[in-house]
């Protein structure tokens, strides 16, 4: 493995006196511009006398060859629609149940941006009763196809749910979306964010939006693929090289038996967006103790493969694992969605 798309989805940040007019469902690319990679790691720094927060460090931008294919991509489009809907058309088509299950664009009605400072109210589950005068009126839309737009990424470790820090974001950084993932991938996995708008990174987000929202942001994965070049693509470092690792996955899999485990079911989660979940104490036991077992071990292989489907708590299990390693002796643990290092 050369390069990755890193898909998912992510809070938008419309800015409308700018023309910048993103809506749920669209996609949002990190494009370098400028002295930006791409991505900004938007909580890196430090707090500065007067209480500005400097921010340091910067972050490597995607591989040449996923941008040489993003600027065809982009010509593409420049002379005909993109070919996202289609895609997201056959998907329903092929896999109807997913029509009922949230994978469907929900009905603009759905789609409401509220202006900075006009707050949910908190003791309700829908914004039903939020204050009409706090919506902002936007034309609508001559088509339903979701827009994709090229820009700063800001990503960090909190869950943006203030539309003031937003807006910071979009002054501080030109960012066009928020995300919780990015910044941790972007020095050591050669990859171009793609996501998927599903809230307004606001006190009214919900979930109704976010299964649409990764569809798209798969949708224009693939249609990004359809212009990547295998030639190129040869001619980049793998993965393995990047991270350090002598040999490759393929290799070790000859040569060596991968410690593996059953699929992970039913792993318990603390409160979804914290930082640094966890397992709780009493779940995941006897998983726990394989995998602290296998640390243990002096002439431990060098990777443990957690095998699972989406949501069985891989990362969760990878997190709580990370910690103990680094209460016990800091060695330096990556975790790539369910591999250790």
């Amino acid at each position: 493995m050369r390069v990755g798309l890193l898909g998912g989805i992510g809070g938008g940040i419309p800015d409308l006196e700018q023309g910048v007019d993103i809506r749920l469902g669209d996609v949002v690319i990190s494009q370098p511009s400028g002295t930006s990679g791409g991505v900004e790691q938007y909580d890196l720094g430090k707090s500065t006398t007067g209480g500005i927060f400097e921010r340091k460090g910067m972050l490597n931008a995607p591989p040449t060859v996923l941008l040489t294919a993003l600027q065809s991509l982009k010509a593409e489009h420049e002379l005909e629609e993109s070919q996202m809907s289609i895609y997201l058309t056959k998907m329903l088509e092929r896999r109807p149940k997913m029509r009922s299950t949230g994978h469907a664009s929900p009905s603009v009605e759905n789609d409401v941006l509220y202006r900075t400072g006009a707050e949910h109210i908190q003791s309700m589950a829908t914004c039903d009763a939020c204050d009409l005068q706090g919506q902002v009126s936007r034309p609508t839309r001559a088509t339903s196809r979701p827009y994709i737009h090229y820009g700063v990424v800001a990503s960090g470790n909190q869950v943006i749910k203030s539309s003031a820090k937003r807006d910071q974001l979009r002054t501080d950084l030109g960012a066009l979306c928020v995300e919780m993932e990015a910044a941790g991938l972007m020095n050591n996995f050669p990859c171009l964010v793609i996501r998927g708008i599903c809230d307004y990174a606001d006190s009214h987000k919900n979930d109704r939006w976010q299964k649409y929202a990764a569809c798209t942001a798969a949708a224009f994965a693939k249609e990004l693929l359809l212009h990547v070049s295998a030639e190129q693509t040869s001619h980049e470092e793998s993965i393995g090289q990047i991270l350090g690792i002598a040999t490759s996955l393929s290799r070790l899999n000859t040569k060596i038996d991968l410690d593996q485990l059953r699929v992970a079911e039913g792993a318990e989660f603390d409160a979804y967006g914290q930082v640094h979940a966890a397992c709780h104490p009493a779940t995941r036991i006897d998983l726990l103790h394989s995998i602290q077992n296998w640390a243990r071990q002096p002439d431990r292989k060098r990777i443990f493969w957690l095998n699972g489907m989406a949501g069985t708590g891989k990362s969760t299990i990878s997190w709580t694992i990370a910690q103990w390693l680094t209460d016990q002796a800091p060695s330096g643990v990556v975790d790539l969605g369910g591999s250790f290092f």
